[in-house]
């Protein structure tokens, strides 16, 4: 079977948790006997026209949709971009016509017209959705506010026309535009460089978890802009649904777009695997001397909540535990966070990893912490913990509470609260057993061959089932 794996960039390039899974599904596939394609969107380009480019190197198998131009239109613009762009479509359509798959397996809708989902299957290709996030009733994907505070929902689009709409794009948002249409790594380093640098010589702190405060407005939602963002989420519904088969990644996830009218039918919930199941080795962690290691996995976001794992570390004693993040930080970010833990010696940043040296990061790890402002739609690391017999300490939302159980095989803590996660800490510092009696509970996560055979049996039902109607 030939199946073309659509993404928002090339899954080995990216980092990124549907990146990480694209990347581990692509090796599964191909080793179960599979011939794998990618086609990529999310670049963007001096152009201002959408096109097509091919990878050279991969011999018409990885095409790029190069379809967001540097200068971006007014809001109401680009969400009728979101469900229909008649040019863009036409890049698509040519980028099927080359690659010719059996089957679609999309996992990004961003940058992708939700038109292309029925326009795909008139032109008789049957297409699987795996939704990893919320795109289709929220352009921040996650339920996010400006400022990272969690929101409920669109509310028939006044909450997005209230809160998450812009028309004019401010300096950070230039910047990061241009930062993604540099022609090059080495120029985009050298952008990058130049404004930490200009930052600095101004003494401003460019550390992301500086958030500058928002003003509430007291005006109401301008509701033309409400209905326009109402009309996106019904038109994504209607152009999600034409699929074969829609798949979430975990219950949570499909209890919200139950929420946002979506049929509990046409949802199957198939959480993610991962090839760290078979890179790393499953031990039961027992607790062997202070200070006890508490581990952060991925790039430093606010959004994963660095900022409340060092709030919370203020407090402990550095003898009795010590935080470690594993993964990319900024400088700005690393002195932001040392200095809100207390500047003490209790924190440390290893800087990135590759997937290669999981293993080994994993053993340097007594516990993980999963701190995530938002709610996580599924959360990979936490599956690469459990995969090595590492207990987690977890916010107490979206789908982390389904994999982690709460005094079985880790421990749960209020989102967002570092006061609620610093008691956690400090239970586990005070009475460390807690380390060997949670790790002896912990299951390694299913297997990605198992996975491939259970989303091959979707493939293969989709293949049988092309040619019916595209709606029920």
């Amino acid at each position: 079977m030939k199946v073309l794996l659509i993404t928002n960039g090339y899954p080995y390039s990216v980092m990124t948790g549907v990146g990480t899974y694209a990347r581990d599904l692509t090796e599964a596939l191909t080793m179960a006997g599979h011939t794998v394609s990618h086609l990529c969107t999310g670049e963007h380009s001096w152009r201002q026209s959408s096109h097509l480019r091919w990878d050279p190197r991969a011999a018409g198998q990885i095409a790029y949709v190069v379809n967001s131009p540097l200068l971006s239109p007014p809001s109401q613009t680009r969400l009728n971009q979101d469900t229909a762009l008649p040019a863009v479509e036409a890049l698509l359509t040519e980028a099927l016509r080359g690659i010719r798959p059996d089957l679609i397996h999309l996992h990004d809708l961003i940058g992708i017209p939700a038109a292309f989902v029925p326009l795909a299957r008139r032109n008789g290709f049957p297409v699987v959705i795996t939704l990893h996030d919320f795109w289709p009733f929220c352009r921040k994907l996650f339920l996010t506010r400006p400022g990272f505070v969690p929101c409920e929902g669109p509310a028939g689009g006044l909450n997005c026309a209230r809160y998450c709409s812009t028309t004019v794009m401010g300096f950070r948002g230039v910047l990061h535009r241009l930062d993604e249409a540099m022609p090059s790594p080495d120029l985009r380093r050298f952008l990058r460089r130049s404004v930490r640098l200009t930052q600095r010589l101004r003494g401003r702190s460019q550390s992301q978890f500086i958030v500058p405060p928002r003003q509430p407005s007291h005006e109401p939602p301008d509701p033309a802009l409400a209905q326009a963002y109402n009309t996106r989420a019904s038109r994504m519904r209607e152009a999600v649904l034409t699929a074969n088969a829609v798949l979430a990644v975990s219950r949570s996830v499909k209890s919200m777009y139950l929420q946002n009218g979506y049929p509990a039918d046409r949802i199957h919930v198939m959480p993610l695997s991962t090839l760290a199941s078979a890179r790393v080795q499953w031990q039961q962690r027992r607790f062997d001397r202070y200070p006890v290691r508490f581990g952060y996995l991925g790039r430093v976001t606010p959004i994963k909540g660095a900022h409340i794992i060092a709030e919370a570390a203020r407090g402990v004693p550095a003898e009795l535990a010590q935080f470690t993040f594993y993964g990319p930080v900024e400088r700005e970010d690393e002195e932001f966070l040392r200095a809100l833990a207390g500047n003490s010696a209790r924190l440390y940043f290893s800087g990135p990893y590759s997937h290669h040296q999981l293993d080994t990061v994993l053993e340097q790890m007594d516990l993980l912490v999963y701190a995530s402002i938002v709610p996580e739609t599924q959360g990979l690391v936490g599956y690469e913990a459990q995969a090595s017999g590492l207990p987690i300490i977890g916010a107490n939302h979206g789908a982390i509470p389904e994999y982690v159980q709460h005094e079985v095989n880790g421990l749960l803590f209020s989102p967002g609260s570092a006061s609620a996660l610093r008691a956690q800490i400090l239970r586990v510092v005070h009475e460390p057993e807690l380390i060997s009696r949670l790790s002896a509970r912990v299951m390694p996560p299913k297997s990605m061959d198992e996975h491939v055979r259970e989303l091959t049996r979707v493939y293969e039902e989709a293949l049988n089932h092309a040619g019916t109607a595209m709606t029920r």
